[in-house]
């Protein structure tokens, strides 16, 4: 008999790149739904779901709309997970069985159906279905193994153990990684680095491509457990993927390290109670977007607009919310957020709307290249509007326009927060995990990059067309290579890591000379 101890429950709305019709009726967005469950003895179960109001009951989507609709629907998820709590079940079909009436007849009251489709119910208790049967197989495949019968102590006194000898080298290993979405810059840049630091260290890797969808993310990762990686660096575009991919982890005892999006604090108190999670190395990004403010209000800018990603991707919101902050604390004022940009073309689209609404705009900020890029074309457009462009992201198109003056500032570079979280998951893979201060597994912020234009060209030859730390260099955060490697060599290399001092590095391998960097201003 497993005994509920406690629930929780969110949701995350995804918009759709075209209204999707069905039934005679179309939705824009989905809103993907998860569950936590716990158990009274320590165990827990995590459970996605796809809301889906149209198909569910389309008549609720007729009375309610599309938000109305999926914040019923959620309702029911919520107070099913209330009513859960402090029940006792044998298998998740028993506990289904136990809360349907009820959720039903609750379901009645509040959309004041009578006629409401038990699909409507069913929908919404999807995610905790789920996290039932991940509650139900933790229990009782730690039940009936006994060599496994306390996993989760043994699992964590083994990993205590930071040097252990794992009888493997290098070139044994096989890693994987997600590439949220393939075509988009940012995130190639980050899979290209993963893979040339992977090649230099004589490692082989599965590289999965999510293709922009949060239920692919999950589904890679099975892939590429399934397929025998010996370890993961995960990219995590929402805060809901965190936990469910540490589970997975944890159950397939695969090890893991997280790059680019920082977690949240509660999920990264999640991620450092697993004992196969390595570490993260990823940028504060509230801080990428201060920067940016910061700079803008310094030049005297009054009002600002700004293109960004989606409300619920939590390096968009946050750089957003960073830029707006510190914006305004300097005295200007944000008019317009366009939220939602997926790609080039849809920021050229929000671009244009912003500028048109707002024509006495003198500051316009992109919180990646590609909206840059698409911001650029819409100002191409927009002659009546003198505004100063910011971008976050350094890619080609941004340092063409740093160099042609289009763009009045940039930052970014961070990427190579990838190389890092790699070698920490290689290094435990090879017996020598290392761990902060409190015995818990390391989290690095990789710092942001502002970048002058009198050094786009050095930075296009040795960020865009190599990389920026060599394999050489590599090789000497990894245990195979510097038997002597530690923590501390992590936050210094990151403590100290600007465009001037990588060049100076690049002098010292004999890819520059003192004379070209004297030309920049770098002594």
């Amino acid at each position: 008999m497993i005994k509920i101890k406690g629930c929780t429950g969110n949701f995350e709305r995804e918009p759709l790149l075209a209204p999707f019709g069905f039934k005679g009726q179309s939705i824009s967005e989905l809103w993907q739904s998860i569950a936590l469950i716990e158990a009274d003895n320590g165990y827990k179960g995590l459970g996605l779901g796809v809301q889906s109001v149209l198909w569910s009951d389309p008549q609720v989507l007729s009375r309610f709309g599309s938000v109305g609709g999926d914040s019923l629907m959620f309702l029911l998820t919520s107070y099913a997970l209330k009513i859960i709590e402090g029940m006792e079940f044998d298998t998740p079909i028993d506990l289904l069985n136990q809360i349907l009436p009820e959720v039903y007849q609750f379901a009645k009251r509040v959309t004041g159906m009578d006629d409401l489709k038990e699909t409507f119910v069913l929908n919404a208790l999807v995610p905790i279905d789920l996290a039932a049967w991940m509650l139900y197989y933790n229990e009782n495949n730690d039940n009936n193994d006994n060599n496994d019968n306390n996993d989760n102590t043994d699992n964590k006194q083994d990993q205590d153990n930071n040097d252990k000898d794992t009888g493997k080298s290098a070139s044994d290993l096989k890693l994987g990684l997600n590439n949220f979405m393939k075509g988009i810059y940012s995130v190639d840049i980050m899979e290209n680095a993963f893979a040339e630091v992977c090649k230099g260290l004589g490692i082989q890797t599965m590289i999965v491509n999510d293709e922009g969808k949060v239920e692919k993310t999950v589904t890679n990762v099975d892939n590429m457990i399934s397929a025998g990686v010996d370890g993961i660096v995960f990219f995590g575009i929402s805060e809901t993927l965190f936990p469910v991919v540490s589970q997975k982890c944890q159950d397939a005892k695969v090890p893991f390290t997280v790059y680019d999006h920082m977690p949240s604090d509660e999920n990264l108190e999640i991620l450092k109670a697993n004992p196969y999670f390595k570490g993260a190395v990823a940028t504060r990004d509230i801080g990428t977007g201060r920067n940016m403010g910061e700079h803008a209000a310094s030049l005297g800018l009054k009002k600002a607009i700004i293109i960004t990603g989606k409300m619920a991707d939590p390096t968009h919101s946050a750089r957003t919310n960073g830029f707006k902050e510190t914006f305004e604390a300097g005295g200007g004022e944000v008019l317009d957020i366009a939220w939602d940009a997926n790609n080039l073309a849809d920021a050229t689209s929000k671009a244009n709307d912003l500028l048109t609404a707002h024509p006495d705009a003198d500051c316009v900020y992109a919180s990646n290249g590609d909206y840059g890029s698409g911001t650029m074309q819409a100002l191409a457009q927009h002659t009546n509007v003198d505004a100063q462009l910011f971008v976050t992201d350094l890619d080609p198109d941004v340092l063409a326009g740093l160099q042609n003056g289009t763009i009045s500032a940039a930052n970014g570079a961070h990427w190579i927060n990838v190389n890092f979280a790699t070698t920490l998951l290689i290094n435990d893979l090879l017996g020598h995990e290392l761990k902060d201060a409190d015995g818990n597994a390391p989290i690095l912020v990789a710092p942001v990059m502002a970048l002058p234009s009198e050094l786009v060209d050095l930075y296009d030859k040795f960020w865009i067309k190599s990389q920026p730390f060599s394999a050489e260099e590599l090789k000497q955060f990894v245990i195979e290579w510097n038997e002597n490697v530690s923590l501390q060599d992590y936050e210094d290399v990151l403590a100290n890591y600007t465009v001037e001092t990588r060049l100076k590095q690049k002098q010292v391998e004999g890819l520059i000379t003192a004379e070209e960097l004297k030309a920049v201003g770098i002594e």
